[in-house]
């Protein structure tokens, strides 16, 4: 796409490492790779890495009632991601980060700043490898 379109080769990145990887591969290849913490997803605390299955049903219906200010396992709330998501800035068309701040993205992109999302509005996850372009905002 960035040579059809004869884009810039220069990619921001989560410093995760599925997304950090991305950037050190195209790196390899010429491009310019930087890292931006406020790609990263969003903190679930002590539920990062379990199943759905292991947490218990009180503990998700109780992020369902307050979706934007309940921090899920401790971690970080909606609200502090949708914050970051807001405020990042970057000069590149290409930014690689996870489904979490993509859809919050996409959420912003979709709705006015003021509306806040609940469970039932937030948006579907994307299709493996999809890539979506989103609208240049202002902080």
């Amino acid at each position: 796409m960035a040579r059809r379109q004869r884009l810039p080769h220069h990619v921001v990145t989560s410093p995760l490492q599925r997304c950090a990887d991305v950037g050190r591969w195209l790196r390899r290849w010429g491009w310019r790779h930087e890292i931006d913490p406020a790609l990263r997803e969003l903190d679930f605390g002590v539920w990062d890495g379990r199943a759905w299955a292991s947490i218990s049903k009180a503990e998700i219906d109780a992020w369902v009632a307050d979706f934007c200010a309940y921090s899920p396992g401790n971690g970080e709330s909606l609200n502090t991601l949708l914050t970051r998501v807001v405020r990042f800035q970057t000069q590149t068309p290409f930014a690689v980060s996870h489904g979490g701040w993509m859809l919050a993205r996409r959420w912003l992109d979709e709705h006015r700043l003021d509306e806040l999302p609940e469970a039932s509005t937030w948006p579907a996850p994307p299709a493996y490898n999809d890539c979506w372009a989103f609208v240049t905002r202002q902080p």
